[in-house]
């Protein structure tokens, strides 16, 4: 555990304070060079042509900015959005400032660094409060190796936001904690499924849930009126997704299609699914699946955790979210951003155990290691590019497992001590 420790001797209490002060002072300015060094690589490497060419997603959002400001049509209603509402302005922002598409994509992109630089003073926030200092180190370098996808997508707006509830209920402020969650799942809906175990956990359960359907209702309220497009858009558009190549499910699929000799590929929902007879059964399974592992997480956050843990809770949520990434039929790089955040504000606490959430730097690295230099290769169900990404989906998997098990005999010893015997 990285702490920023008082020195030993017998010296002056004041000579103490003031050798204190400038030990922390130090490892703060060595931390934020730590941070902008990486930035600057990740602003730099999102303008390299390899990852201008995998950045569709940011033409997309431009095209999307261009409808809503040039031809006046409504988002959802006029123009299809596949996001929920909290991610709108950051779609139209970039275009305020340019109206040509390298602007709007430079825009974005600083945009994204905006939002970082937000989540990293969360993390330090927590850990100034904390004396914890492993979490703002663990996203400076998850972060630097997930890569430039995280600039050139939007999710880092959802982490930033699951950061800061993390942040407000270890400060006790449930009302903060409901609130942050609350504009996470309206700018991505994963949040929901760790509002949960937080609303179980929270000292102040009222205000959590007031604050979370207040920002919920403040972001559809101008919707109201288009609440059907809305749920087309986002939700059923989601649900009619396949079985992404990089998901686990998908992976197994190229694996048993090249050994069968065919592969069916399906660009379809903006990247590539792969096409299967029992993709109705996989999904069921994959549903199954990922409310089991919600389950787990609202048991031992209800059953095991004790109101106000924020430790605890952050390592749940963290599991949790491992679990869901590891058994959906979805997995896209730029998801392990949503993952490095919980971990991150994990490390920021006084967790249980620290080892789950360090895999995340191997997951991140492997993630990289595949999108974008060998995407196409996994495409074509080439061993180099498969291997590496079953890799990554495992350590996530392992990782959300461990998180939640060594919870579990955290919290109940007992047990733990009857497994061993």
């Amino acid at each position: 555990m990285i702490r920023i420790s008082d020195p030993g001797g017998v010296a002056p209490a004041s000579s103490c304070a003031h050798t204190r002060e400038v030990n922390r002072r130090r490892y703060l300015a060595l931390l934020f060079a730590g941070f902008a060094l990486t930035r600057v690589y990740l602003i730099w490497a999102a303008h390299l042509p390899v990852n201008e060419s995998h950045s569709g997603d940011v033409e997309i959002y431009s095209a999307w900015a261009s409808e809503m400001l040039d031809r006046d049509l409504a988002p959802y209603s006029g123009v299809p959005i596949e996001y929920p509402p909290g991610l709108l302005p950051g779609i139209v922002a970039p275009a305020l400032v340019s109206d040509d598409d390298q602007g709007y994509r430079d825009g974005f992109i600083l945009l994204m660094a905006a939002v970082d630089v937000s989540a990293f003073l969360g993390l330090v926030r927590m850990s100034r409060r904390t004396g914890v200092w492993l979490g703002p180190w663990l996203w400076i370098a998850g972060t630097a190796l997930l890569g430039p996808v995280s600039y050139l997508r939007l999710d880092l707006v959802p982490a930033a936001a699951t950061i800061w509830a993390v942040e407000r209920l270890s400060a006790g402020s449930g009302a903060g904690g409901g609130g942050w969650l609350g504009f996470g799942a309206v700018a991505k809906v994963y949040p929901v499924f760790l509002a949960p175990m937080a609303f179980l956990v929270s000292r102040d359960r009222r205000r959590f849930l007031k604050a979370g359907a207040a920002v919920t209702v403040l972001f559809l309220l101008p919707h109201l009126g288009a609440l059907p497009d809305l749920w087309e858009s986002v939700f059923a558009f989601h649900a009619d997704r396949g079985i992404q190549a990089e998901s686990t499910w998908g992976l197994a699929f190229l694996v048993s299609s090249r050994l069968e000799g065919t592969i069916v590929l399906q660009p379809e929902f903006g990247s590539i699914h792969v096409g299967s007879a029992v993709e109705s059964i996989t999904k069921a399974a994959s549903t199954v699946l990922a409310l089991g592992a919600v389950g787990a997480g609202a048991y031992l956050a209800g059953r095991r955790i004790r109101r106000g843990d924020a430790a605890s809770l952050a390592q749940v949520m963290f599991g949790v979210l491992a679990l869901l990434l590891g058994v959906g039929t979805v997995f896209s790089p730029q998801f392990v951003v949503w993952l490095a955040a919980m971990a991150a504000a994990a490390l920021c606490l006084e967790v249980p155990r620290r080892w789950p959430m360090l895999l995340v730097l191997l997951a991140a690295a492997l993630t990289q290691f595949v999108f974008p230099f060998r995407i196409e290769d996994l495409h074509l169900a080439q061993p180099m590019a498969i291997a590496p990404m079953l890799l990554r989906n495992l350590t996530v998997f392992v990782a959300g497992v461990g998180a939640l098990l060594t919870l579990e005999t955290y919290h109940n010893p007992g047990r733990s001590s009857r497994i061993r015997r």
